[in-house]
């Protein structure tokens, strides 16, 4: 018969998984602070899912907060989750024909965006507000 011993773990890798858990924890604390200190900006959030057109859109940020937004819902978001949801990217198969053979082929290199937040004009001043605050410290500091 075998010598193992099942369910028993070596003290010193427990002692490390409490420790990583720990860190784990402490960042993702501090990595919502940050996120809910950013800079926030008004959108309107689409779903363009061929499929799932008109059905929520439900993801985690950074493994810190989780959002619910519905298709067409005007939202406050911090920009940097408005980035993500702008760059969430998929292929878009196209056909067309090539050049050499005459023949149609299908071409995966196009991509089309699966979700989108389009500024509101609220969120669109306030986006102007971050971008010229800098520029008026800066010129207060050198006067």
């Amino acid at each position: 018969m075998g010598h193992k011993r099942e369910g028993v773990m070596n003290p010193e890798l427990k002692k490390r998984d409490k420790e990583q858990a720990a860190q784990l924890k402490e960042a993702k604390k501090r990595w919502l602070k940050e996120l809910e200190e950013e800079p926030k900006v008004e959108c309107i959030v689409r779903n363009h899912d061929f499929l799932n057109q008109g059905v929520p859109i439900e993801f985690t940020f950074r493994r810190v907060k989780k959002y619910t937004i519905k298709d067409g819902e005007t939202v406050t978001l911090p920009l940097s989750v408005y980035n993500h949801i702008n760059s969430m990217q998929v292929p878009a198969p196209v056909t067309v024909q090539d050049f050499t053979t005459g023949q149609m082929k299908t071409d995966f290199s196009h991509k089309r965006a699966r979700f989108t937040a389009t500024l509101t004009e609220k969120g669109i001043a306030s986006l102007q507000s971050m971008v010229s605050a800098p520029a008026r410290k800066t010129k207060e500091a050198s006067q």
